[in-house]
């Protein structure tokens, strides 16, 4: 028999809290990596977490989706054996949610009709999109003169809005920037 376990409810007590980082002490069977632990901190407030590693001996380490502002040692944490799902699907297209598919926009409450774990293995090759397809930002001077495809690794840089883009020499750095303002 598995040290932990595969879809079985559990309780534990938090051991430790470094930021967003939980240790969890369980009686007997640990959680499977992935699966969502949950906090009642207060009546209206839950903190979630996931699974990350085992520590052996029942205790496990997790990663909190909410801030721990609040969260105690000693406080329970209960888990029900499921992976953390999030809302997937149309409803989604224009707002702005946090991973539990609460609206942050203040728009309605989704209804969710579609749900996928949020750690889930990923599609198979022949199922993923190849690059050739344009991947459309939305600003006219980029898709124009630098378009990117879906497969590009892309990341966007802020520079200080005391020169414009176009006028930032290459290797120019925030303490560059500071330097020149003052």
């Amino acid at each position: 028999m598995s040290p932990h376990s595969d879809n079985a409810s559990a309780s534990g007590v938090v051991t430790t809290v470094r930021g967003t980082v939980l240790d969890v002490q369980f009686d007997g069977t640990s959680p499977a990596i992935g699966t969502g632990l949950y906090c009642q901190v207060s009546e209206d407030s839950v903190i979630t977490a996931y699974v990350h590693s085992h520590l052996g001996e029942g205790a496990v380490r997790a990663i909190a989706i909410d801030s721990t502002r609040g969260l105690s040692l000693g406080w329970q944490v209960t888990s029900d054996g499921r992976p953390i799902d999030v809302v997937v699907g149309d409803e989604l297209l224009g707002r702005v949610v946090d991973l539990k598919g609460s609206p942050l926009d203040g728009g309605a409450t989704i209804k969710a009709v579609t749900r996928w774990p949020l750690h889930r293995t990923p599609p198979p090759p022949s199922e993923r999109r190849t690059g050739n397809e344009i991947y459309s930002t939305g600003i006219k001077v980029i898709d124009l003169f630098c378009p990117f495809t879906l497969s590009q690794a892309l990341s966007w840089l802020r520079l200080p809005a005391k020169q414009p883009l176009m006028e930032q020499p290459v290797g120019y750095s925030a303490a560059m920037a500071n330097k020149r303002a003052s």
